[in-house]
């Protein structure tokens, strides 16, 4: 299994510690946050409530809760500990909840088609596009329903702003965007068609939310 910046940068306590503060306690956070969430219920118009949904990475819970309040039985697992123990802290004994478990997208713990969805939501960005490859063929593995995942768009005015802070100051981590071509050429790699996508805000926002549907295998 490959190492990566987000792989480890987000198994530290203090990262875990400042990850909902820093991203979805502002105005354009929680706005962000909502648009998202609409993204998704139009993503998953084809998962019933009730279904048995994998959340990864789980995070600190933010998805795996908006999962949970929509009826679903979900799974939520990450490689990160220090994340999932807020995500304890904040489902606390929510009936739907099956478990929340440590393991790495790479390799899942999971037997095949053991779930109805899967849900990965910014997450695609950070994982370099081969490490991507490999973990869109573990979602569909394990799931015999859609895998509801978001990519980040390079053609947009979010994506060009991005481009412009790099030419001032290094990023602090890599950033792995596709155009929906390239998501589409990946889809395929891994067994999976686009069957949705969802801009939150077309041409605007960097974020798409896709749904990804099962085909025969292209490529192994």
């Amino acid at each position: 299994m490959t190492e990566y910046r987000a792989k480890s940068a987000y198994q530290q306590t203090g990262e875990a510690d400042t990850y909902d503060a820093a991203r979805f306690r502002s105005l354009k956070g929680r706005w962000e946050d909502r648009l998202e969430k609409r993204a998704m219920i139009m993503a998953l118009r084809d998962v019933p409530s009730g279904a048995r949904v994998l959340d990864l990475p789980c995070g600190t819970g933010r998805i795996t809760e908006f999962l949970l309040d929509l009826g679903y039985k979900v799974v939520g697992a990450d490689i990160s500990e220090p994340m999932m123990a807020h995500a304890r802290e904040k489902l606390g004994d929510h009936p739907n909840l099956e478990t929340l478990q440590q393991a790495d997208a790479e390799s899942l713990p999971y037997a095949d088609a053991e779930f109805d969805a899967v849900t990965s939501i910014r997450f695609s960005n950070h994982v370099p596009p081969d490490v991507r490859l490999r973990v869109l063929k573990e979602m569909r593995r394990v799931s015999k329903g859609p895998i509801i995942i978001s990519y980040c768009n390079p053609n947009t005015i979010s994506a060009l702003k991005r481009r412009v802070k790099a030419l001032i100051r290094k990023p602090h981590a890599p950033w792995n965007p596709a155009t929906p071509r390239q998501v589409a050429a990946e889809a395929a790699q891994a067994g999976l068609k686009v069957s949705q996508a969802h801009a939150i805000i077309p041409l605007v926002s960097e974020t798409v939310v896709y749904a990804l549907v099962v085909q025969p295998f292209t490529d192994r």
